[in-house]
């Protein structure tokens, strides 16, 4: 009974044994079978990995393609933008026609002050802005002395002129004098110095105001009609310069031997003599301070001093005439290429799935 039982036993391990080997082989043939028809989809279809790698490729190619046109077409119209009368998108700084000639005016050259500008504009329109304005305080200042000097001036005319007594060197008469020769009462005499000796004095007295006006100490012509046509043709030249260009209009342009009040409207002419006029008050209050200025230099602080309040709305529209910077650079759209997430291991099955079934569809119809 126990070698029957033994060898019951014996048989059953065999039949275990031979049934894990027959369940064993099942196992390593469904993997054959399925290594097998991987590798024969891989063959025809091409492997996952590697048509993910193409696609992946594929998309970063055409996103990178899309990027750089985009790019290249902003930078297009930000150059064109650059070239036009305004840029919307970025921010450009100018540095304004008055604040160059101010540099000018005091020394730098017109290289010097693109060059310094292109390398700070910031500081460049700070300190430059706020030369201008000192410079044109420094003209307020000298019109302001020139406006009293010359009222003053009228004022000793005016007096000298109703003096009477003979310690004026414009009096021909001393009426004063004369009167203390009559009494009060002598109506006649009286009339004679009020009706008759007093208006020719006066009289007199203008004739010789018009010929000291003409005539210098040592009797030379102060009329010299050759040394006005060059300073008519110096102030011409001042209004029809490229620098007022954009003021041509409000001053009016007079060609080489045309008639300034023929060829100008009357506004034109009217705005021409107040710069003019200002530049008179401007010299004289410099003369007074013991500085000399030329005729251009003088017209330049008036024309300033006139026209600060309209000068910048007037240029803005002639933005090309002026050094550009941009303050920013080249601004860039944000690009739009994707990243592709990493899936999960819930998407990764579900993408084989999808994958498989495709392809098996392609396969089998």
């Amino acid at each position: 009974m126990p070698d029957m039982e033994k060898k019951n036993m014996e048989e059953t391990d065999k039949d275990d044994a031979a049934t894990i080997a027959e369940a064993a082989e099942k196992v390593v043939a469904e993997v054959s079978l399925e290594d097998k028809v991987k590798n024969k989809m891989d063959e025809i279809f091409g492997s996952d990995e590697t048509e993910e790698t193409e696609e992946t490729e594929e998309t970063e190619e055409t996103e990178e393609t899309e990027e750089t046109e985009e790019t290249e077409e902003t930078e297009e119209t930000e150059g064109t933008t650059s070239e036009g009368e305004e840029k919307t998108g970025d921010e450009t700084l100018t540095l304004p026609a008055g604040h160059i000639q101010t540099a000018l005016r005091l020394g730098m050259s017109e290289d010097k002050v693109k060059d310094l500008f292109d390398k700070d504009p910031e500081f460049m329109i700070e300190a430059l802005g706020q030369l201008h304005a000192g410079e044109n305080k420094l003209s307020a200042r000298y019109a302001q002395m020139g406006r009293a000097v010359t009222e003053q001036q009228i004022a000793e005319r005016k007096t000298t002129a109703n003096d009477d007594s003979e310690s004026s060197p414009k009096s021909f008469v001393d009426l004063k004098k004369l009167r203390e020769q009559y009494d009060d009462d002598d109506e006649e005499a009286a009339t004679l110095i009020d009706g008759v000796i007093k208006p020719l004095n006066d009289a007199l007295v203008k004739m010789q105001d018009r010929l000291d006006a003409r005539v210098q100490p040592d009797g030379q012509s102060a009329y010299n009609q050759q040394e006005d046509r060059a300073i008519q043709s110096e102030v011409n030249n001042f209004f029809d310069n490229d620098q007022l260009k954009n003021f041509q209009e409000y001053y009016g342009t007079v060609k080489p031997g045309e008639d300034p009040r023929v060829a100008l409207t009357g506004a034109q002419f009217k705005h021409r003599g107040d710069v003019c006029a200002e530049g008179n008050l401007i010299r004289i209050g410099a003369d007074f301070s013991g500085e000399q200025l030329t005729i251009s230099d003088v017209l330049q602080r008036a024309h300033l001093q006139l026209t600060e309040s309209m000068r910048e709305e007037m240029i803005r529209g002639e933005i090309s005439s002026k050094i550009k910077k941009r303050a920013k650079g080249l601004s860039l759209k944000v690009g739009t290429k994707r990243v592709p997430k990493t899936p999960s291991s819930k998407d990764a099955g579900k993408q084989l799935e999808a994958v498989t079934k495709a392809r098996l569809k392609k396969v089998f119809g």
